[in-house]
């Protein structure tokens, strides 16, 4: 049996990596999201088995132990190791004194493979050549490499090998959006023939012997299982791109403040985040742009008819069909931040989010409200909506847009009343039309250039409900409106 020692210390190494401040979405919810979901999305487990596709969606003890590993490591976002990562990872990187997202792998994993086979199996089922001092790439697998190799550092005592490289497959398997290489094999078609390599080259400690003295080898059979198990972890990682899409919306803004310190809690109790209109745009713009970008393709995982074509295909349509909606709402989301952004230039520059809309509103209590007080006032409270029956929009990106995402965020409010108001008034034509002008950064011509294609109406309304919040600016706020009044 394990000893409550080795398990304490696993869990601390895991909770504390997934509790860090830069974590909103890779946290401990993602982690029981993967190994609890039933969902079909998720592609599967490695169960009797996806063996002949039988749609066995369950998960096994090695696919849970991989995830709960699988993402300890995010470097970048986490601004570098931990003391506990970086004790499991001597002797395996080398980082540049002179720049700390440098990170190269030590040749001494090679050299000493022969005494420590475990970081050199790592690296083989990557694909990583260890002998070369090979550079990571933090969107090419480092994090997964280096999340793995912690695993297996924590686990090598307690696994065999051979379930320490099923592990490590599944890790590898989470890499995401991965396509075809030039030859046209798939990702998990190359694990498979890593996974060969593997075999071949670690058999003594691959090999066993059974309860009757018969020596058990590796067979195709088990490596075909292994890279199903890995299949299966990597399409529960992303089941969220064939969820809901209200939900699929929700965790697109649980990602956001990752990757932009601006959105972070600012460590004092009850607050939201302070971050600029300028900020605000330019995130959203960059996740509207890799939305636009995302083959549905390259999301989900089959490896030789695992999963059915059948669930494959859903999924994958699924898959399309969110982002279809997906980037209607961040067209509308943009273009909303970007006049907000151009109204700024205008009336005096790039200004706090919340000058120009409000703060963020007050959670509800279940018994009286804090010594009385109630939500502030904000811009959408001083906006009539009253849309013209003509326009063609997409109804669920406008329902999320008007009645919100599923959950909630520190850092903004969960439906978008402005963009509702501009995209309920220019429908898909103009949304589309004006999301080129939609420009970060924002100058004084771009903001001319932009608030002059969009009706007065909308940019005179908006305008006058700014000037009612950003009370320092109301003048000029009030002036601009004046040059978009309806004649």
């Amino acid at each position: 049996p394990v000893s409550d020692r080795l398990v304490e210390e696993w869990s601390v190494l895991i909770y504390d990596s997934m509790s860090a401040p830069s974590r909103s979405f890779h946290c401990l919810d993602h982690l029981w999201d993967i190994t609890c979901s039933t969902a079909p999305c998720a592609g599967g487990g490695a169960g009797a088995g996806g063996a002949d596709g039988d749609g066995d969606h369950t998960i096994d003890d090695i696919q849970t132990i991989a995830a709960y590993f699988h993402d300890v490591v995010y470097y970048t976002i986490d601004g570098g190791l931990s003391p506990d990562q970086s004790s499991k990872l001597t002797g395996i990187i080398t980082i540049d004194p002179t720049d700390a997202t440098a990170m190269s792998l030590s040749p001494d994993i090679a050299y000493c493979s022969a005494l420590d086979p475990y970081p050199a199996m790592v690296c083989d089922v990557f694909g990583f050549d260890p002998a070369s001092g090979m550079k990571l790439d933090p969107f090419h697998g480092m994090n997964e490499f280096l999340s793995a190799t912690i695993a297996v550092r924590c686990l090598q005592s307690t696994l065999s090998f051979r379930h320490l490289v099923a592990m490590t497959a599944c890790i590898e398997a989470t890499i995401p959006f991965r396509s075809n290489d030039e030859h046209g094999t798939s990702p998990s078609e190359a694990l498979y023939n890593r996974l060969v390599v593997v075999r071949n080259k670690y058999s003594s400690q691959l090999d066993g012997t059974s309860s009757s003295g018969r020596t058990l080898t590796l067979t195709d059979a088990d490596l075909m299982q292994m890279v199903r198990r890995a299949v299966g972890l990597a399409n529960r990682d992303v089941g969220n791109f064939a969820g809901c899409p209200s939900r699929f919306l929700a965790n697109t803004w649980a990602l956001l403040p990752e990757s932009n310190l601006c959105f972070r809690q600012s460590g004092r109790p009850a607050t939201s985040p302070t971050y600029r209109i300028s900020d605000y745009a330019s995130a959203l713009t960059r996740m509207a742009g890799f939305f636009s970008y995302l083959d549905p393709a390259v999301i989900f995982a089959q490896f030789r008819g695992y999963p059915t074509n059948g669930e494959y295909h859903e999924m994958i349509g699924r898959a399309q069909q969110n982002l279809k909606i997906a980037q209607t709402y961040m067209k509308a989301k943009v273009l909303a931040a970007a006049v907000l952004a151009a109204l700024a230039e205008l009336s005096g520059g790039d200004c706090p989010m919340t000058l120009f809309v409000g703060d963020m509103p007050m959670p509800k209590t279940t018994g009286r409200d804090v010594a009385g007080k109630s939500s502030p006032p904000r811009i959408e409270d001083c906006i009539t909506v009253d849309f013209p029956p003509e326009v063609t929009i997409d109804e669920m990106a406008f329902t999320i847009l008007r009645d919100g995402r599923d959950g909630s965020s520190a850092f903004d409010i969960r439906n978008s009343p402005i963009a509702t108001y501009i995209y309920g008034m220019v429908g898909d034509e103009g949304l589309n039309r004006l999301s080129p002008y939609a420009v970060t950064p924002m100058d004084a011509t771009s903001a001319k250039v932009l608030l002059g294609m969009i009706p007065n109406r909308v940019v005179n309304e908006i305008a006058i409900a700014a000037s009612n919040i950003a009370t320092t600016r109301s003048r000029n706020l009030r002036i601009v409106a004046m040059n978009y009044e309806e004649s």
